[in-house]
């Protein structure tokens, strides 16, 4: 996930599963318990992992300032069990803070973000993508040191970074980027090719599509190449990564659902 262009590379997000699971809620929540310097987690996402096993303790390890979590886990868990996952739940609802919890009805410990899925049409690691995405759009960190003034608004954490090119009918072909159409949003964010890749300056984030138009990316050895969305869709693993391709690619990178529930504060699933 660091690969993700919008995730800080100073910031921590803490992803695991299982034993690591447990680690990563540990050290997402019990930073502050150590006499050490570390950089500031922003997010935890836990699959059948546990913090604690005593409601109490739980309650002294969560606190107001503490990261948002993504927890999936079966309610049956005969390993790890589900108990835990449920004190934090408690905590996250008394102190009104915002998590994701997907809890399935099985006895298994075995989860597969990749092949299982969170709601119609979106896997789990989808969901965590699009959700990661919009815990860190709307909080940049601050971590580097760097003037908080610098720092990118939420409509450009939202935007691809990419330049494009741009062909209007009778028109000879120009680049373009999302900075341009930022400053002349009436005439850029009516075009829909343009509005669907810099969705924050042009506040069509709630529409869930790919854009149409062509984008200029490096090749390896430093040329130049034009790319559209369904190029990225043949090995979106590892194209999706590339810098400003999500954004322009937001349903193919799973940056986004056509049911956009998952931006809710809270969403509880119990799957049968």
């Amino acid at each position: 996930m660091k690969d993700l262009d919008y995730v800080d590379a100073n910031t921590v997000i803490l992803n695991e599963f299982s034993a690591g699971a447990v680690i990563a809620e540990r050290i997402g929540y019990g930073v502050g318990k150590f006499d050490i310097s570390f950089p500031p987690v922003k997010a935890v996402i836990s699959h059948a992992g546990a913090l604690t096993y005593d409601a109490n303790e739980t309650n002294s390890w969560i606190g107001p300032e503490s990261p948002p979590a993504f927890l999936v886990h079966n309610s049956g868990d005969k390993v790890v069990p589900y108990a835990s996952t449920n004190f934090m739940v408690d905590r996250f609802e008394a102190l009104d803070k915002s998590y994701v919890l997907h809890c399935k009805k099985t006895n298994s410990h075995l989860i597969d973000p990749l092949a299982d899925y969170h709601q119609e049409g979106m896997k789990i690691i989808q969901a965590e993508y699009a959700w990661l995405q919009h815990i860190l759009s709307t909080s940049k960190s601050n971590a580097s040191g760097n003037n908080p003034t610098s720092a990118p608004t939420e409509a450009a954490a939202l935007d691809s970074t990419l330049d494009f090119v741009l062909k209007l009918t009778d028109q000879p072909k120009t680049q373009i980027n999302c900075l341009a159409a930022s400053n002349d949003q009436n005439n850029f964010c009516s075009l829909d090719c343009v509005s669907k890749a810099c969705c924050g300056t042009c506040g069509t984030c709630n529409i869930c599509e790919d854009t149409s138009i062509k984008f200029i990316l490096k090749s390896i050895t430093g040329r130049k190449v034009k790319r559209k969305c369904d190029w990225v869709s043949l090995r979106p693993a590892t194209r999706c990564s590339l810098d400003g391709v999500a954004q322009a690619c937001r349903l193919t990178c799973g940056v986004c659902s056509q049911n956009d529930s998952v931006f809710q504060e809270i969403i509880l699933l119990n799957l049968s």
